[in-house]
């Protein structure tokens, strides 16, 4: 096979690569393609490729982590006690529209605070009662 032909079909695989790329968006792939367009030999074809897998592999453990993360939190939030079935859904809904752990965090910090209202204020009820 000549040496055209496996730089063209190197170059077809890696952009059948980028176009079926999970967690990088769509500005990335569209430099990974600019990126690839000016490449000229199987040395950049492979740095590229190499790139491209490892942004990939980065991405996926990120998201891997911030869904353990939400996953976790939500148990949590489950489990609080004095908070009411609704309000333990807005704090669920917030976590699931967050997209940075350090925003999932602030998140968590709020509805526990709020949980911890929530007991007291179930407190100060009963001891009125009383």
């Amino acid at each position: 096979m000549g040496h055209e032909k496996r730089e063209k079909i190197m170059r077809q695989e890696i952009k059948t690569m980028i176009d079926l790329l999970i967690y990088t968006n769509e500005e990335s792939k569209s430099i990974y393609r600019q990126q690839l367009s000016s490449s000229t030999n199987s040395t950049q074809h492979s740095e590229l490729k190499e790139i491209i897998e490892t942004g990939e592999r980065q991405l996926r453990k990120i998201k891997k982590s911030l869904f353990q993360t939400f996953e976790a939190f939500i148990w949590e939030i489950n489990a609080f006690e004095y908070l009411p079935i609704m309000e333990k859904n807005h704090w669920i809904d917030a976590l699931s529209t967050s997209t940075l752990q350090e925003e999932m965090e602030d998140i968590y910090e709020k509805a526990f605070e709020a949980e911890k209202h929530a007991r007291l204020d179930q407190f100060d009820d009963w001891s009125i009662l009383r």
